[in-house]
């Protein structure tokens, strides 16, 4: 598992008020992401796909504001093994 994925699935539990399992959310994320780009490169529903991508971009710096434990500083997210340490 890779740093990502699991700051991904903490801050996707954190925002979600931990009602969706891990697993499932990390799934549903990737589903997300593909279709903002298949819509995005066939060019259909273009300005509500904008606005959901900017709403996608805005959760994606969600970690940078929110107090989750796995980020100490703001140096934490380069750094996996600040994030795998408490896992």
């Amino acid at each position: 598992m890779s740093p990502a994925e699991s700051l991904a699935k903490d801050t996707i539990d954190y925002l979600m008020l931990y009602f969706i399992p891990p697993n499932v959310s990390i799934v549903l994320l990737a589903i997300l992401e593909v279709t903002i780009g298949i819509f995005l490169l066939l060019n259909i529903f273009r300005n509500k796909i904008i606005l959901l991508a900017l709403a996608h971009m805005r959760c994606t710096f969600a970690p940078l504001f929110l107090n989750l434990t796995k980020l100490h500083s703001p140096t934490a997210l380069l750094h996996s093994h600040c994030l795998d340490s408490t896992s």
